[in-house]
């Protein structure tokens, strides 16, 4: 959140990855008033005190250790960046970006042109690596995944019972997993290798 006038800016960074409100009210006296509401977690900010635009983006750069962009392939860099500011990571943690078009189990190869070798890199500093899977799945034949699922007809169905349940989340039409079907569990521990 940033403010400004004619002569000055300042910020505020929240550094908080629960979804977050910020309520906006324009007061005569002061000013303005935020109220911040956060789903959960500790309410963990910075202030940015400019006092101009350029600076506060300075500051901001500095509290997020920005580097130029490299492949992700080149983990190595970031997790020695790290070491210098001796600040310490036992795990990385990949949201959704890493799966190539939001098709999870898919990596992204351009961003991860050798998955092996920067697993490599992570283990010999004995760090680890955390990939999110959610739940749901992109509803297209080109996801291995769902279109199993699809095949094996193991995905929630609307309460018609005909078809399956679509919605719309991260990767556009979605379907989910039953779990409480009989065949999903072995499907879902499966080996994933070869999607």
């Amino acid at each position: 959140m940033h403010v400004h006038s004619a002569k000055s800016m300042v910020a505020v960074f929240n550094a908080l990855a629960s979804e977050t409100w910020i309520d906006i009210a324009h007061v005569e006296k002061c000013g303005m008033q935020m109220h911040w509401i956060s789903k959960s977690g500790i309410l963990d900010i910075f202030l940015l005190p400019g006092p101009m635009p350029t600076d506060v983006f300075i500051q901001y750069a500095h509290l997020q250790a920005l580097h130029p962009s490299q492949p992700t392939g080149h983990l190595d860099i970031i997790s020695k960046r790290f070491d210098e500011e001796d600040f310490p990571v036992d795990v990385f943690w990949l949201d959704i970006k890493y799966a190539e078009d939001h098709r999870y189990f898919m990596w992204n190869k351009k961003t991860f042109p050798d998955l092996v070798e920067m697993m490599k890199d992570v283990e010999a500093v004995e760090q680890k690596m955390v990939i999110i899977i959610n739940p749901h799945l992109k509803c297209t034949n080109n996801c291995p995944v769902y279109k199993c699922a699809s095949e094996l007809g193991i995905l929630v169905k609307p309460k018609s019972s005909e078809g399956e349940y679509k919605g719309w989340c991260w990767p556009s039409s979605s379907s989910w997993i039953d779990f409480f079907h009989p065949a999903s569990w072995n499907f879902w521990i499966q080996d994933k290798d070869y999607w």
